[in-house]
């Protein structure tokens, strides 16, 4: 997990730990950090290893199950070729291990990031986290995006679109909100212990903030600018009128195909008096 996490510094962990990059993935349990270096390491010694150590050390504070999962997520990131070169954070966690956290009622901002990338909170890994400086996070994805997350926790708290009491729900929320991505399952397990709510995640398709009356509506109203605005016929296989929309909406920006174009018309077409659908 270290070489796909860490790919920028693969050479210095093989280095540090003797492992190479198979031996790195076929293992849960890491040996102990190694103490003893050579006495020209061909690499930042003081910024290089605090790195190492500190993705080293937080993924020992994780479950085997948690391990696991992450193992398999950057197993499947070598395999689709996706290894690049900012590195891999693997999300996924263990419900045994944020379970705990789910049923806290305040998160320090430090430990709201940590969890949001699915890591677990301890004062060891809050430690090395935080006391690594900017110039870590350009040579490791995971602290970057800790960074991140933790200076915007800090930044709402001060302008008042986060309350600074840390309540998990609101949290969570926010992350949702600007659309982070999050460790599946850890939103629905805090919702589901702290609230009464039913927590939705978002997808690439979303419910419709319309009622299907007034969907009915918006599409009569398409239909009838399309037949009489464009010439659009319903019951034709082939419809000059999506290209004349096409190209319409090029003029104001808006990228769509025909095709897509085609689809919604016929679907409000159905609409139509049956006289005018033939």
């Amino acid at each position: 997990m270290l070489f796909l996490i860490l790919p920028g510094l693969a050479g210095v962990i093989e280095a540090v730990t003797g492992w190479g990059i198979q031996d790195d993935a076929a293992t849960l349990e890491y040996p102990e950090f190694p103490s003893g270096f050579p006495e020209e390491p061909p690499f930042d010694t003081c910024i290089d290893l605090e790195i190492i150590h500190t993705v080293f050390n937080a993924l020992n504070e994780l479950n085997t199950e948690s391990r696991e999962l992450k193992l398999a997520s950057c197993r499947e990131r070598e395999k689709s070729k996706l290894a690049i070169a900012s590195g891999h954070i693997p999300f996924e966690f263990s419900p045994s291990d944020y379970k705990f956290w789910a049923r806290k009622s305040i998160w320090t901002p430090d430990e709201a990031a940590l969890l949001s990338l699915g890591f677990v909170p301890t004062d060891s890994v809050v430690g090395m986290f935080e006391k690594l400086d900017d110039q870590s996070s350009l040579k490791c994805l995971l602290l970057k995006e800790f960074s991140e997350r933790f200076n915007l926790i800090i930044d709402a708290n001060r302008s008042g679109e986060l309350n600074a009491d840390g309540n998990p729900v609101d949290l969570l929320k926010w992350f949702i909100r600007l659309e982070f991505e999050l460790p599946k399952g850890l939103a629905e397990t805090v919702f589901r212990i702290q609230t009464t709510e039913r927590f939705e995640k978002p997808s690439g398709v979303q419910e419709s903030q319309y009622s299907d009356r007034e969907k009915q509506t918006l599409l009569k109203l398409v239909a009838a600018m399309a037949v009489g605005g464009y010439g659009f016929n319903p019951a034709s296989s082939r419809n000059p009128a999506t290209k004349d929309i096409q190209s319409d909406l090029d003029q104001l920006g808006i990228g769509l195909d025909q095709k897509t174009i085609l689809k919604w018309l016929r679907e409000a077409a159905n609409n139509l008096p049956d006289d005018r659908q033939d």
